[in-house]
């Protein structure tokens, strides 16, 4: 992604792997569940049981342990917009937070949780992004370009997030 891709992000990135020291260990420490890892709204769908909707998500060959802000992260990128994608972070990332309270039964602090999505963020970044662009190197009509997309508003997060944190 050329357009996206500039000396100044690559920079960026680069950055991002010199600090893996200091950003992942954050992330080892989080509470760990089984995570989809491909969160997104193409392994969405919904079922109609027992007279009401339900959600159901589909295409599990990536799940793994990791931190459930990922999943978080990998779905607000992917439905988000760049002008509502802060608004929709600060809406469901405390949500998220308080289901894993409720359903691990164990007290998080809300700005640690916060630090695991950054770093979610981050991996999101290394990790995820360079499949993305080579899907689309290879197959440019392929997801309508989400790694553009979703790399725009990681930034956007990532820029609001570390100013705050």
């Amino acid at each position: 992604f050329p357009d996206v891709m500039t000396e100044s992000t690559y920079a960026y990135h680069l950055e991002v792997i010199a600090n893996i020291t200091l950003w992942h260990p954050i992330a080892d420490q989080q509470p760990q569940t089984i995570i989809h890892a491909d969160y997104n709204p193409r392994n969405m769908g919904l079922t109609y049981r027992q007279q009401q909707w339900r959600a159901c998500i589909i295409d599990w060959e990536a799940a793994r342990v990791g931190i459930p802000q990922f999943d978080i992260a990998q779905f607000i990128l992917y439905v988000s917009q760049p002008h509502n994608v802060i608004a929709n972070m600060e809406q469901l990332l405390p949500l998220a937070w308080e289901q894993m309270q409720l359903l691990s039964a164990t007290q998080i602090d809300y700005a640690y949780w916060q630090q695991g999505f950054v770093s979610a963020l981050y991996m999101h970044l290394i990790n995820r992004l360079p499949i993305l662009c080579l899907i689309f190197h290879v197959y440019p009509s392929h997801h309508c370009n989400w790694g553009v997309h979703t790399y725009q508003n990681a930034m956007i997060l990532l820029e609001h997030l570390t100013k705050s944190i």
